[in-house]
């Protein structure tokens, strides 16, 4: 009993020791990495699309870092299910970006800046401390070589679509310079509107599918059919997001390939790492190539496009959503679409769009009371998609979840559902196969020995997302103390 008491007290003090120190130090450092790439680097050689600073308020800086502190608190410490991986990463990519960089973006003031902070900071702690509760499964899966043709078929579609509009490619020569190429697409994409649904689909669930299965079962078909997948559609579209996903995909299968369950704040130092590492880079070879590509385009553009939305709708009309689903019912003030009046408000370009992440959206629509509305849509939204990933791997989910999450950090939660994948993301987890799908062929069904023949007992890590009947984290605490004392 002494021994369970000591063990108890360890786990409390570390877990006050992540708390307090451990997790404030990681936001701190990524808000000083931070500050200092706008700073030095970024503002400097971006002013054309927008980019500011201005010298902080010290005070201002300070409640930002706690604010931000404070949100960690709230969100999971393990990333034991869909949600979780969702809410940190876009924590990371959006949130904390946002409420860090207010304070010298130039287009807040104090009050907007610190508004910002506690809105969007106390939005997110709202969601994931609501997620907490489980609920039960909402599973219909599919026999595999019935999901196998199913994902057939919407790759047939949307691959020979694209090629009767725009052509298929396979050149990857100038990643930086695909606006052309996005124009050409986009002009295709207009002719048919369930085109930009398929491609997206393809490229942020179905061929991170594949992959992931490639992975998972060590199968080189998938695994080739995704990223060749994803190579063509970049080549096709221009869209870099395509081809930074087979970046993604590495990362997360690194990540998990462990198989225990993976510390959120891993990708709070994740973020930091990626700023320096960026900048060493560009030190070496004498150019702002690697922090333009990872920095600028996956934390300080969607800090910047918060700060940037909350100034130009606080001083012109609200969108209520007129360019959207109530364009029937109330009167837009505009001739395009919010990202589009915002990049031309920064940038003076007419033929650019600022797609800035939910919370930005939410604002652009209805204010602070639009960044609430888009809480309580993704909050419902992971409410459901936990479910409907109940029984699955967690590495394929890991890496199935992963594209539609950094989505929501350059678009609306309406546009990210039903454009760019997000819906088809929970139909396509809710229909996958279970079981042995997922595992290499010469692993399937071998958990036995021969009959009759005493196999010894091993323990296994938990590889799939828990559904409502497993056991909770306080459960798996209990269980792990349990099993030290044996």
């Amino acid at each position: 009993m002494q021994s369970a008491g000591c063990t108890q007290s360890g786990a409390r003090l570390g877990f006050i020791v992540r708390a307090l120190v451990a997790i404030p130090a990681a936001v701190l450092l990524l808000a000083i990495l931070l500050h200092w790439v706008n700073a030095a680097v970024i503002a400097p050689l971006y002013p054309q699309l927008g980019y500011r600073y201005e010298h902080p308020d010290l005070l201002l800086v300070a409640v930002t870092i706690a604010v931000a502190s404070a949100v960690t608190l709230a969100l999971p410490r393990r990333l034991d299910r869909p949600s979780d991986l969702i809410l940190w990463v876009l924590f990371v990519v959006a949130v904390a970006p946002s409420i860090l960089m207010a304070p010298y973006t130039s287009y807040l003031s104090r009050e907007q800046a610190t508004t910002l902070a506690l809105v969007m900071g106390g939005v997110s702690a709202a969601v994931a401390l609501s997620l907490r509760r489980r609920g039960s499964g909402l599973t219909f899966q599919l026999p595999p070589l019935a999901f196998t043709i199913l994902l057939a078929v919407v790759s047939a579609t949307t691959y020979g679509l694209l090629a009767a509009t725009q052509g298929l490619s396979l050149d990857l020569s100038d990643i930086l310079d695909v606006y052309d190429l996005r124009e050409e697409y986009s002009t295709a994409a207009s002719d048919i509107a369930i085109l930009s649904y398929l491609v997206f689909t393809q490229a942020y669930v179905v061929n991170p599918i594949l992959i992931a299965r490639g992975i998972s079962a060590r199968s080189l078909v998938p695994f080739t059919l995704g990223v060749m997948g994803e190579l063509v559609l970049y080549s096709s579209t221009g869209f870099k997001s395509m081809i930074f996903s087979i970046a993604a995909f590495a990362v997360i299968a690194v990540l998990y390939w462990r198989r225990v369950p993976l510390r959120g704040s891993t990708f709070l130092w994740g973020a930091s790492a990626l700023i320096v590492v960026s900048s060493l880079a560009d030190a070496i070879m004498n150019s702002g190539v690697f922090t333009s590509l990872f920095t600028r385009r996956f934390l300080s553009t969607p800090g910047t496009l918060t700060s940037a939305y909350i100034a130009h709708f606080s001083e012109n009309p609200h969108a209520n959503l007129g360019h959207s689903i109530l364009r029937s019912v109330v009167d837009y003030s505009y001739d395009r679409s919010p990202p589009y009046v915002v990049a031309e408000w920064l940038t003076g370009r007419t033929n650019m769009a600022s797609n800035a992440n939910l919370f930005a959206d939410g604002f652009a629509n209805f204010g602070w009371v639009g960044m609430i509305g888009a809480g309580g849509v993704l909050l419902v939204y992971l409410w459901f998609l936990d479910r409907a990933a109940e029984g699955l791997p967690r590495l394929p989910v890991a890496l199935i979840v992963v594209m539609p999450t950094i989505v929501l950090s350059s678009s609306s939660i309406l546009t990210a559902m039903f454009t760019h994948g997000l819906v088809a993301l929970f139909l396509l987890l809710m229909l996958a196969p279970r079981g042995n799908w997922w595992e290499p062929r010469g692993e399937r069904n071998q958990l036995s020995g021969p009959r009759g023949a005493a196999q010894p007992r091993r323990s296994r890590p938990t590889t799939h997302w828990p559904g409502p009947g497993r056991m909770t984290r306080s459960g798996d605490a209990r269980r792990g103390i349990q099993d030290a004392l044996r």
